[in-house]
């Protein structure tokens, strides 16, 4: 593990997530904080178990998701819904889902090892893995990012971050699911095909 990577990633995470804060004079208030906090463990836990990314490749399921996760914590922050009176039960559950997110793609990302990628592809000779939380859930990162930007939206209270969750980030996590297990397929033939009768998409939701 690549600590001072991770420890970047994390400084650059704050950084970046702090321009709405600043541009549209928001306060930061205690959910802010603790997203922002969630967020900078993501970044951290993401550099210190993949500190090289992809080589440099990207494609469209890749880009398009990270900018809407993006959009989603920005949104989130500049235009946040958080009040004196809300229940701080709501913030509690918006935390622990974006821990739960962030452990579920720890999780992946060490059953993977060196073959985890954000592209949707498969290197030659590339084995099909069903260990770990494989075990459990076809595409556990993808969920796990489903429920980091989910709980982001629920930990501000912002509905603007919700329609994002809602309305793009999530039908472009379903289409890169679908472009994924087509190739798994097309590539491990029936091998996949039974997996994937054994094993739930979204564990057990899917």
């Amino acid at each position: 593990m690549n600590w001072r990577a991770a420890v970047l990633a994390a400084t650059l995470s704050t950084c970046v997530l702090c321009a709405p804060l600043l541009v549209s004079g928001a306060g930061v208030g205690v959910a802010a904080v603790a997203m922002l906090v969630c967020a900078a463990v993501f970044a951290f836990v993401e550099a210190a178990i993949h500190p090289h990314g992809d080589g440099g490749e990207a494609n469209w399921a890749a880009t398009a998701t990270g900018l809407m996760l993006l959009a989603g914590f920005w949104l989130g922050l500049a235009l946040p819904g958080t009040a004196p009176g809300q229940p701080i039960a709501l913030g509690v559950l918006g935390g622990g889902v974006m821990i739960a997110g962030i452990s579920l793609r720890a999780a992946a990302m060490l059953s993977l090892g060196e073959r985890f990628r954000s592209q949707v592809n498969v290197a030659p000779g590339q084995e099909m893995v069903t260990r770990g939380i494989y075990r459990r859930s076809r595409h556990p990162s993808e969920f796990g990012l489903l429920l980091i930007s989910l709980g982001a939206a629920v930990l501000l209270a912002s509905l603007a971050a919700l329609a994002v969750w809602a309305l793009i980030l999530t039908p472009l996590v379903v289409m890169r699911v679908r472009a994924e297990e087509e190739l798994l397929r097309l590539n491990f033939g029936d091998a996949y095909r039974a997996y994937a009768c054994r094993v739930p998409m979204f564990f057990g939701i899917i």
